[in-house]
């Protein structure tokens, strides 16, 4: 009975949001919990790790948490996903580079990232959002591994002009 409850579909569970409208309420569960890690990514388990060697979507996870260590072991096991794509067309770079996370940015750079791959939807390097965000370590980072600064996102703007109205605290 416990599983049909959660298979049951939400108009029958007082659904509060169009989107789990007639979904099964194991799919709203789970679209929930995605939408949470996607906001604040958590840990991986060591076991699910380990069983997750070769996913690039977890070296993704780690790269926009700033976990190091587990970057490391993955990049290792698994150098290809170091350019892989992730939710929301970031980059496994643009993803730590956009957190700020400059230890995590150095690793991939090392293991071969590409410093200027754009989000395809928006144009937006590593380079540009660091600069945005105002993360100066990781623009170091970037400059100085030759992260163009003439490229222009989508809206026609350089990292120059993403700096000069940075969200700095």
């Amino acid at each position: 009975h416990r599983l049909a409850a959660l298979l049951m579909p939400s108009e029958w569970v007082n659904t509060r949001t169009p989107e789990h409208r007639k979904q099964p309420r194991l799919v709203i569960q789970l679209w929930l919990h995605i939408k949470q890690v996607a906001v604040q990514p958590v840990a991986l388990p060591p076991i699910v790790e380990e069983a997750a060697i070769g996913d690039p979507f977890v070296v993704w996870s780690a790269a926009l948490r700033g976990d190091t260590a587990v970057l490391d072991r993955l990049l290792a096991s698994s150098p290809g996903s170091v350019n892989w794509v992730g939710v929301r067309g970031w980059s496994v770079l643009y993803a730590a580079a956009t957190r700020g996370h400059a230890a995590a940015v150095s690793r991939l750079l090392a293991h071969g990232a590409n410093a200027d791959a754009p989000v395809a939807s928006t144009g937006w390097t590593p380079l540009m959002s660091a600069a945005h965000q105002g993360h100066a370590d990781v623009v170091r980072l970037l400059l100085e591994r030759g992260a163009s600064t003439t490229a222009r996102n989508g809206n026609g703007h350089s990292a120059f002009d993403l700096a000069r109205v940075a969200r700095v605290p």
